[in-house]
């Protein structure tokens, strides 16, 4: 089996509890309050930046990886700061620990998420719970019209630095998404948690 076909297989139920614990049904129900949208920016800025800074300290290994074209905290700077939120305290050395290839593998994660962002990002254009500044978020946009293509081009880059080395890459990315469950977690005390998960 593939190592991409063991990722998606050994990562779905926690992917789908990641989904349905960030608020993904929520999102798609045109739901969301704007103190919602302000615990998910948080949640993934939380996330990303110890990710790139972590990816920074391993060049070399990730040179195919386009880490400057693909950063997601300038959107999610540029989000925080439309809703007059300060940036959320956040431990930059969460991933610095981790091997180039369980950090290969919360890339996976990193990337696969925004592959779905494009959905999110209509479903927030049609919330009309949320302010302007809401429904058009740099973060969510991903890559734009070319998200499809650079996704394609990140499993490609996935597959040949994986090989020998699987095992490493899908714990990698079984912990991503622990991750972001444990950083929801601590920084949603002002909102409401889904029942599911507290």
């Amino acid at each position: 089996m593939s190592v991409l076909a063991r990722l998606k297989e050994e990562t779905k139920s926690l992917h789908e509890m990641t989904e349905a614990l960030l608020l993904g049904p929520r999102i798609m129900a045109g739901e969301l309050t704007p103190d919602e949208y302000k615990l998910l920016l948080a949640v993934n800025f939380a996330f990303h930046a110890p990710l790139e800074a972590a990816i920074r300290q391993h060049a070399g290994f990730f040179a195919g990886y386009e880490a400057t074209q693909r950063r997601k905290t300038p959107g999610l700077l540029t989000d925080i700061k439309a809703m007059d939120e300060e940036l959320p305290d956040i431990d930059m050395d969460f991933f610095r620990n981790w091997t180039p290839y369980q950090l290969l593998g919360a890339a996976y994660v990193a990337e696969g998420s925004t592959l779905g962002s494009r959905f999110i990002s209509n479903a927030l254009k049609k919330n009309r719970h949320l302010p302007q500044a809401a429904q058009h978020s740099a973060f969510y946009e991903g890559y734009g019209p070319e998200t499809g293509n650079r996704w394609q081009t990140f499993r490609s880059f996935l597959s040949g630095l994986a090989i020998g080395h699987e095992d490493q890459v899908v714990g990698g990315a079984l912990a991503a998404f622990q991750a972001y469950r444990e950083l929801f977690l601590s920084l949603s005390t002002p909102v409401e948690q889904p029942e599911r998960f507290v």
